[in-house]
């Protein structure tokens, strides 16, 4: 698993990652929610999952689980995939960050997920390592008795000479 996640192709056009943390169910579903509204203004965004080789990844998953151990073998294999997806990344990258419950009301993400331990420093912050990337756009799920949206963050990381809210 862990040398298919090496080489799978997970390249995106500048300006197009989408980045997410905080469920399938709803940061991952929101995400491309969104990039399905916005197809006819921007490019059209990609999640890992919608690159090749997270498309191979994720419809291996179901089989994966039943014969691998997740821990070990499976997750290992995503988080080399979302390193190089982080890595490859360039221009103007969102993220959606969807963690629910008192604990993220300061941090909306869990400290444990790929976005943070593989993906977050390769984006943003001091020590980020991917000089390619110009702004970070952050989004946060908020959810109500009318369901979930996406709330674009006041508090954005500009990296670069760009800014606004683009």
């Amino acid at each position: 698993m862990l040398s298919f996640a090496q080489c799978a192709a997970v390249a995106t056009r500048p300006s197009t990652a989408v980045f997410w943390s905080g469920g399938l169910d709803v940061a991952l579903r929101l995400a491309r929610d969104r990039n399905q509204r916005r197809r006819l203004f921007e490019p059209a965004k990609q999640t890992l999952e919608d690159t090749p080789g997270g498309q191979i990844l994720e419809a291996l998953q179901p089989q994966l689980v039943r014969l691998l151990d997740w821990k070990t073998e499976i997750r290992p294999a995503w988080a080399a995939l979302s390193r190089r997806f982080a890595e490859q990344a360039s221009g103007i990258v969102d993220v959606v960050l969807a963690g629910d419950g008192p604990r993220y009301s300061q941090v909306p993400y869990d400290e444990t997920s790929i976005f943070f331990t593989e993906e977050l420093d390769r984006l943003s912050g001091m020590f980020r390592s991917n000089p390619a990337i110009k702004f970070v756009r952050y989004f946060r799920v908020e959810s109500d008795q009318n369901g979930s949206r996406l709330v674009e963050q006041p508090a954005l990381i500009q990296i670069g000479g760009l800014s606004g809210n683009s």
